[in-house]
């Protein structure tokens, strides 16, 4: 097998409409949340609009949702007929397992890579201050990927495994 007979049926062959359209919409409610934490004083009191942070608050959601459903609907085609499907109580059960936990975190790892790379090239510091002048945003570039890809992943699986 090769390397892209692998990756694709793994990721590619689970793509659809709907998965598109979920990721999309919650793109816009994470990133439209984000948009006011992160620049309510350029929304509501004049300050200059910060357009790359803009795009990436929207553009990290979808990635990392549109990611985590994919692999949540590989891994229930995977444990199709080994598992019951779990009640909605229990999707926080639903994500500490599953590999979800493993799976959400390198998805948010390669998300605060990619975040950090841009803001790197485009505000011309170093690793080191921007690790100093901006953890608070490398945190949350980091914490939220987490979870929403978590639970995304979770909600998926289920979902999955209810048809």
């Amino acid at each position: 097998m090769t390397t892209t007979q692998f990756w694709y049926p793994i990721w590619l062959d689970h793509l659809s409409f709907n998965i598109l359209k979920r990721s999309f919409l919650l793109a816009l409610i994470i990133g439209g949340l984000l948009t006011l934490v992160n620049q309510y004083s350029a929304l509501f009191s004049g300050d200059s609009l910060k357009v790359l942070p803009l795009v990436q608050v929207f553009l990290t959601p979808f990635g990392v949702i549109t990611l985590s459903q994919l692999g949540a609907t590989q891994q229930a085609k995977l444990d199709a007929g080994q598992t019951q499907v779990e009640s909605l109580s229990g999707i926080l059960s639903i994500m500490g397992s599953h590999n979800i936990p493993l799976r959400a975190a390198l998805i948010a790892f390669v998300a605060v890579g990619i975040n950090s790379v841009i803001a790197i090239t485009n505000t011309s510091q170093t690793f080191a201050s921007l690790m100093v002048s901006s953890w608070p945003l490398l945190a949350q570039s980091f914490v939220v990927p987490l979870f929403f890809g978590a639970f995304s992943q979770a909600m998926t699986y289920r979902r999955c495994l209810a048809f």
